[in-house]
């Protein structure tokens, strides 16, 4: 894996193990309950951010059969990237792209995070895979803010991951009040 993804590849492996701290002792009904606050279960959660994970690797494979087609990153990606990364640290809410299905459920917690350990080791493999001349290359185009390259990516995949982190962490603070 090229240095510059090591850091934030370490950053979503750390997130996976934080949330499954986080789910390990709730119940089925606990996970697939929806709130009023939140609009969606921790279930929902979890299935999102997996689905949005998988996606993003499809979107990345298709771009790598054909590299020399994007562009490299430059200040336009840099700024977009940043502006992303500063709005999934805020509290502001936003409403999932529309390109993103709206998760149904109920889902079976173990078996969406052992789906999502998969998909991880997809995105590990696909990360090695990346030859220093495609490092740089915007090989993802986010929904809202556009063409991206890997590193930023990486970050934009921790902040989304981080955010609904918080949210599930939030939901099981509203059990106990």
């Amino acid at each position: 894996m090229h240095p510059k993804f090591q850091k934030r590849f370490s950053h979503l492996q750390q997130l996976i193990v934080d949330y499954d701290k986080e789910v390990e002792n709730i119940s089925f009904e606990q996970a697939n309950q929806v709130t009023q606050s939140s609009g969606w279960s921790i279930a929902q959660i979890i299935y999102h951010i997996s689905t949005v994970e998988k996606g993003v690797i499809l979107y990345i494979q298709k771009k790598l059969n054909n590299p020399a087609e994007s562009k490299n990153a430059g200040l336009k990606s840099f700024y977009r990237a940043t502006l992303l990364r500063y709005a999934l640290r805020s509290k502001r809410k936003f409403r999932a792209p529309k390109v993103l299905e709206t998760p149904k459920g109920p889902y079976k917690i173990t078996d969406i995070m052992a789906e999502w350990k998969l998909t991880r080791k997809e995105l590990e493999k696909l990360l090695d895979s990346v030859s220093d001349a495609d490092v740089n290359r915007q090989l993802f185009k986010h929904p809202v803010v556009g063409k991206i390259n890997l590193k930023q990516t990486l970050g934009f995949m921790a902040d989304h991951k981080q955010r609904h982190l918080n949210q599930i962490i939030d939901l099981k603070k509203a059990w106990v009040k």
